[in-house]
């Protein structure tokens, strides 16, 4: 009784929205209909509590004098340690290659530009929905049979989905990934 008393006069308005709304969704009948309405409140709360330090976490690393030099220093250190990190697991001739400069805008911001080179898109290779496959080729290929590399997503790949193909794919064949 006491610690409910307690939680009523520490509570603020945030506090007091979410309460509502999972007591609203505990309501028979027409509870279920209202958890839409909780989960909006929930993420409204966690943005009006978090969006303004992300903000200004960002542009302190925009504005700050010095942070433009290091992201480029970060940039032109990929490859460096791209190397160093594959050494001993890539034979030594296979990294004796020529790297391609790092890109200075996330991939994100270049999707429509990739997604131009998408040949064919949701190509069934089963029976099953799920099995779609994209194909990817650059226009300035000849018409005449090309190399092929197979992509396979790895890691979050839980919703057999493929969620954003077009980040990573056109940089192995524009970067001029070979067999």
């Amino acid at each position: 009784m006491w610690t409910r008393a307690k939680w009523l006069l520490n509570a603020g308005p945030a506090d007091y929205m979410l309460a509502m709304s999972v007591a609203s969704a505990s309501l028979p009948v027409i509870g279920k209909h209202l958890e839409p309405l909780g989960a909006a409140t929930a993420m409204s709360i966690w943005g009006c509590r978090h969006v303004p330090d992300f903000l200004g976490a960002t542009a302190r690393s925009w504005f700050e004098p010095g942070n433009a030099e290091l992201r480029q220093q970060e940039r032109d250190a990929t490859n460096a340690v791209t190397e160093a990190a594959l050494r001993g697991i890539v034979p030594a001739k296979d990294l004796a290659i020529e790297w391609p400069a790092p890109e200075s805008a996330p991939p994100l911001w270049k999707l429509r530009e990739h997604r131009r080179s998408v040949h064919r898109t949701s190509v069934r290779y089963g029976p099953l929905p799920s099995q779609l496959l994209d194909v990817w080729r650059p226009k300035e290929l000849p018409v005449e049979p090309a190399p092929v590399l197979v992509f396979v997503p790895g890691g979050a790949w839980t919703s057999m989905k493929i969620p954003s193909p077009g980040l990573h794919t056109p940089s192995l064949f524009h970067s001029g990934a070979k067999d």
